[in-house]
């Protein structure tokens, strides 16, 4: 994640704060480029949003989980609808918990910044309507679960006496053997599994002993929400399961309505 600190120094705002929002950044794009595919994204309005606070941030955090809860139809003052179902659609922070990757800090307030990426505004506008919406943010630190029996957990929803809240997020392991393959799957109700940054499971392994095992192969099912790892073994002996899952230590609320935003 990357971690942007700045000095306490006098500096410009794009637009008054907004229930501890900050708009970071406000940048649109207009491009022409030969040899282009025709659905290139040339022309855009990139969006910045800060969530700053006095968080009580410790080493042991990660990358902190943002959700937009809300995010009201988003307009130029000619009328012309810069948050489109398209744009919304590539807008991870709106389909759930996501994990952040830029952190931001000036003097005593620091916290997450995210990108949205919304349609040009027509060449004549002057500025935004309004920028509303409601976002939910988390400190985390990662939980690191073992799982001994493979057996006992095969084909059902995991749980452990470590992690309160585990049963709740549904996820799901089974296990095969077959042909001198070994393949797991982990499931769960929303995209979930590193590398990708959504939910709060980090990362999964089979283990032998303390040594990680490299897959031969690994992929995606189900839209995304199962992933699944073959490695070259002939049987489970010896294999253990290891969860890195991220456990909320702070959690604020922010809701955020900028007005008469003027354009750069």
């Amino acid at each position: 994640m990357i971690d942007e600190t700045a000095r306490a120094q006098e500096t410009t705002r794009i637009a008054p704060a907004s229930g501890g929002v900050e708009i970071d950044r406000l940048q649109i794009v207009r491009l022409k480029v030969l040899g282009a595919v025709k659905r290139a994204d040339l022309t855009n309005m990139q969006l910045d949003l800060w969530f700053a606070a006095d968080w009580k941030k410790t080493d042991d955090d990660v990358r902190p989980l943002i959700h937009l809860q809300s995010l009201d139809a988003i307009e130029d003052d000619t009328g012309r609808l810069l948050s489109t179902e398209n744009r919304l659609k590539e807008i991870s922070y709106l389909q759930g918990e996501t994990r952040g990757t830029h952190w931001k800090g000036s003097g005593e307030t620091s916290g997450p910044a995210i990108t949205m990426l919304l349609d040009a505004p027509g060449r004549g506008a002057a500025k935004i309507k309004s920028i509303k919406g409601k976002g939910q943010v988390s400190l985390t630190k990662p939980v690191n679960l073992t799982f001994e029996n493979l057996a006992d957990i095969n084909g059902k929803d995991l749980d452990h006496p470590d992690m309160k809240g585990l049963a709740a997020m549904k996820f799901r392991f089974s296990i095969t053997e077959k042909d001198g393959n070994v393949t797991a799957k982990l499931s769960a109700p929303v995209q979930f599994a590193s590398p990708w940054n959504q939910g709060r499971l980090f990362r999964w392994d089979l283990m032998n002993g303390k040594r990680t095992i490299d897959p031969s192969s690994e992929g995606r099912t189900g839209k995304g929400t199962t992933e699944e790892k073959t490695y070259r073994r002939q049987s489970l002996k010896g294999l253990s399961l290891r969860l890195v899952v991220l456990e909320a230590t702070e959690t604020k609320d922010f809701s955020f309505d900028f007005k008469d935003v003027e354009l750069p």
